[in-house]
């Protein structure tokens, strides 16, 4: 009955053990979000589903503050803050237009955080949603 006890203790310790931050077990694994390859997809999220319904100006990448990714699925998630460009419709601007030397950030323009997940799909085709966590600034008045 003892062993039994103890035995029992044991794997619900290690159970319930934190894991190492970059542990590979099937689930997230955090990732140096200044890695440029996060910008590169926060550029990309801009386009595909930031912007999307935007009337107007284009909100772009200011910085990523947190990324990760799954081994196997391909699934990446971010949490970015997007910051109103100087691109919009009513500009003349089309989302294609969306790139860094396109439409540069509006200093002063609002800001918000958007956690982005991205993965491609069996067809090797990217998919990318975007969430609105808050706003974080709203645009300057003058």
């Amino acid at each position: 009955m003892l062993k039994l006890v103890v035995l029992f203790a044991l794997t619900t310790v290690a159970h319930f053990a934190p894991s190492p931050t970059n542990s590979n077990d099937g689930k997230w694994i955090r990732q140096n979000p200044s890695d440029d390859r996060f910008l590169g997809l926060s550029w990309d999220a801009a386009v595909a589903a930031v912007n999307k319904h935007q009337t107007g100006k284009y909100l772009v990448p200011k910085k990523v503050l947190e990324a990760k990714t799954t081994k196997g699925s391909g699934q990446t998630e971010m949490v970015v803050i997007f910051q109103e460009s100087w691109c919009s419709p009513q500009e003349g601007n089309t989302l294609s237009d969306i790139c860094e030397s396109m439409c540069p950030l509006y200093y002063g323009g609002a800001e918000a955080k958007y956690r982005i997940t991205t993965y491609q799909n069996l067809h090797g085709a990217n998919t990318v949603y975007a969430t609105k966590l808050e706003d974080i600034k709203s645009a300057d008045t003058w």
